[in-house]
């Protein structure tokens, strides 16, 4: 274990809290003030900007994630078993595509070439942003938490989701609705845990990051940044998604359950970090029982010279 690490076994929630705020208050910096003096078109000037600042935040996440000793998280592991257990997860993301809306004609493409390569960087700086801190570092340390509980990775992946949807609420203070905002944390919640599980089946937060941006790619394209015109939500696609999306929420919870938190521990930290952990615990253990013995001795011995 890294010093790092042993001092958020102590307090986990501390360092949670901590990185949750640095990842959401440096993504708060206003840099398109400054790519506005040299890009005129202000929606470009405004991706761009927190493009960049996501990509830096998603650069001192690898680095901090080393720090703690997170490193194995970043490796993809041998066999497909678990990238093909999580692919139901990859249709959600697909099916936020507005797929049904461009072939029926309800929806019309309105960008520029080079935009929309700008808008595909853009979406992938979100995914990378939020996974890698959000599943890359703050996940491992739920998990720290609710390990020793029974369903310890179901618990883990609920604290998880409800830190990624709580921080949500932070779209009041710009501007936007009660209902909007409430929405946006619900969705939120649901699209963390499926990344959370995902990456406790595979070990890899990459897998996360994929399944975020595609989802995000699809998903913004007419809400945020105006790639298209027109009605996204027909009724066919609200259909699909409401049947979709409660097929995999039961697949993908069924899936949880199954998860032991120790191997999950191991699969994504390694196995000579959990040993580690274990030794450090039973060393400290003998230690407190030792304490004991020595007091007991101590008290045999104070009671005899009486």
């Amino acid at each position: 274990m890294t010093p790092l690490y042993k001092d958020a076994a102590k307090g986990p929630f501390y360092h949670i809290a901590i990185i949750a705020l640095l990842g959401v208050g440096i993504s708060a910096i206003p840099l398109d003030k400054l790519f506005g003096l040299f890009i005129s078109d202000e929606k470009t000037a405004l991706c761009l900007a927190q493009t960049v600042i996501r990509y830096i935040i998603s650069a001192a996440a690898i680095i901090t994630a080393v720090k703690y000793g997170f490193n194995k998280e970043f490796s993809f592991r041998k066999g497909v078993k678990g990238y093909i257990i999580v692919l139901p997860a990859l249709l959600v993301a697909i099916n936020n595509f507005p797929f049904v809306a461009l072939f029926t004609g309800g929806l019309t493409p309105t960008y520029e070439d080079n935009y929309l390569i700008l808008y595909i960087f853009y979406c992938l700086s979100i995914g990378l942003y939020e996974e890698l801190v959000f599943r890359g570092l703050i996940f491992p340390l739920c998990l720290s938490v609710t390990e020793n509980k029974k369903h310890g990775v179901f618990w883990a992946v609920a604290l998880n989701a409800a830190i990624f949807g709580g921080i949500h609420i932070i779209n009041l203070f710009g501007g936007a609705s009660i209902p909007a905002t409430v929405l946006q944390v619900g969705y939120s919640f649901l699209i963390g845990a499926m990344c959370a599980i995902s990456f406790s089946v595979t070990g890899n937060v990459f897998i996360a990051v994929i399944l975020h941006a595609v989802y995000d790619i699809g998903g913004l394209a007419m809400s945020e940044l105006g790639i298209f015109n027109g009605f996204q939500w027909d009724t066919l696609t609200v259909v699909l998604t409401a049947v979709l999306g409660v097929a995999v929420t039961v697949y993908m919870t069924v899936i949880t359950f199954k998860l032991n938190a120790v191997q999950v521990k191991i699969k994504i930290l390694g196995e000579k970090f959990v040993t580690a952990e274990k030794a450090e615990i039973e060393s400290a253990k003998e230690s407190e029982r030792n304490d004991s013995r020595s007091e007991t001795a101590e008290s045999d011995e104070n009671r005899n010279d009486r």
